[in-house]
């Protein structure tokens, strides 16, 4: 027995994949498949017998293949939100420095933690505004469909992205200062994080050493997370998603204060 999984979660690789294994089973159970004898006189043609009796035993793991359209909704829909919240959060902490008023902020009664919360509230505020009327159009529309049980876990790997997200943001704006810098890192932190978080392609298909490097990336255990909610009957590995998250999140909330 060879067992072999094969992640049909792509109808067009599915597809190729599925083929090359029926082709190469059916060269090494009967070469001669499918073809016969030549008929003389008027007689039946001989079929060739099957010497090796190797045959196919196929387990979905789910029901259907999901189109490669919705797929790549759940990456886009995590670049949203992370663009909205690193900038966000980076633009209003260079606001404060470009217009002066952060000489006023610092001498108001209240503390740092306080300080820093409020404008993380505010960065969540915004990207919640952006996000959520997405993620109701989605679902109407059939994009976006969660087994039964499954959408609490999806909206928490949602908020936590959030969370960590307009963390980021906030710690930009109050290293970088200026509007045009944090636009740069924004946007160049914003692509690294899709990209090496499974954005524009499967962390599966990258080399081994980008697939090494997106274990330090928080953006991929939040696709995998988001993934797993809608596309899988199960829910995983998503506890271990979600707690990563958190921590990346907690972390860079704590950095920036």
């Amino acid at each position: 027995v060879l067992p072999y999984t094969l992640n049909n979660v792509d109808i067009d690789v599915a597809d190729d994949i599925r083929r090359s294994i029926d082709t190469s089973v059916t060269d090494f159970d009967a070469p001669q498949f499918g073809s016969s004898a030549a008929a003389k006189g008027g007689t039946a043609p001989l079929a060739v017998p099957n010497p090796y009796r190797v045959d196919i035993v196929e387990t979905d793991l789910r029901r259907t293949d999901v189109p490669f359209g919705t797929y790549q909704v759940l990456p886009v829909l995590l670049l949203l939100v992370i663009t909205v919240g690193v900038l966000g959060g980076a633009f209003l902490g260079s606001r404060d420095h470009e217009r002066r008023t952060m000489t006023f902020l610092r001498q108001t009664p209240i503390s740092r933690f306080s300080f820093v919360l409020g404008r993380l509230l505010g960065t969540l505020l915004a990207t919640f505004a952006l996000v959520v009327p997405v993620v109701f159009f989605l679902s109407l529309n059939g994009t976006i469909h969660p087994p039964a049980g499954h959408w609490p876990p999806f909206l928490a790997v949602l908020a936590a992205t959030a969370v960590l997200s307009s963390g980021l943001g906030v710690l930009l704006g109050l290293v970088l200062r200026r509007a045009t810098t944090v636009a740069l890192a924004g946007v160049t932190v914003a692509t690294y994080l899709f990209f090496l978080g499974g954005g524009f392609t499967t962390v599966a298909f990258l080399p081994g050493w980008l697939r090494t490097l997106s274990r330090a990336v928080p953006t991929r255990y939040a696709i995998d997370g988001m993934r797993q909610t809608l596309f899988y009957p199960d829910l995983r590995g998503v506890t271990t998603d979600l707690v990563a998250l958190i921590a990346f999140a907690g972390a860079a909330v704590l950095w920036s204060v």
